[in-house]
């Protein structure tokens, strides 16, 4: 019988709309400011909140030691002070599934999104090795008490810790800059870099 045939018109028309689709579909979506800066907010968020343990223990250890070194501590507090610097010190270690995620956010290739990713990564290595190092000083001192040796070690890796966090800062400002509004804080925690002296 007789085959019907469709339209050369038909087919062309049918390819040209899959092209148009197809180019318009891999063109890079225009931002605007307002989504670029609700997409800021949402990723200096999660960074906040995956640095958020680390940031908590290394206020705690701070506390904790402070306390320790006073003898401040009531005796049920002295027994399980070990086990709480060493959850304080594993908040910070590269095992912690927070840092894990932190690491792993994902940032465009944007300006704003490298910012971003640079925020991200000041972050992650605020946490370890940094305050990592700090909380892991701050446990030797109280573990075996003050020696000029150990105050050292927390003066310097301290003054890291806290390089490290006025690098983010700087960086933070940066980017309220280039997305034209306020961003959340990253609640990050400055170090101590000695224990207050003895009287």
């Amino acid at each position: 019988g007789p085959r019907w045939r469709r339209p050369r018109w038909i087919i062309t028309g049918a390819v040209a709309i899959v092209v148009a689709l197809t180019v318009l579909t891999d063109l890079p979506a225009r931002t605007t400011a307002a989504s670029q800066l609700s997409g800021a907010r949402g990723t200096v968020a999660a960074i906040r909140s995956d640095a958020a343990s680390c940031a908590y223990s290394l206020g705690e250890a701070e506390r904790l030691a402070q306390l320790d070194d006073k003898s401040a501590l009531s005796t049920s507090q002295v027994h399980v002070l070990d086990g709480l610097l060493s959850g304080d010190y594993n908040a910070c270690a590269l095992t912690n599934n927070d840092l894990y995620n932190l690491v792993n956010i994902e940032t465009s290739s944007s300006p704003v999104g490298r910012q971003l990713g640079a925020l991200r990564d000041g972050t992650y290595e605020w946490a370890n090795p940094y305050a990592f190092a700090v909380i892991g000083d701050l446990a030797a001192i109280v573990a075996s008490g003050r020696s000029a040796a150990r105050a050292h070690r927390l003066a310097v890796d301290a003054a890291k810790a806290n390089r490290q966090l006025e690098s983010i800062e700087a960086g933070l400002r940066r980017l309220k800059k280039a997305v034209g509004g306020n961003l959340p804080s990253l609640g990050l925690v400055t170090a101590i870099t000695s224990l207050p002296a003895r009287h």
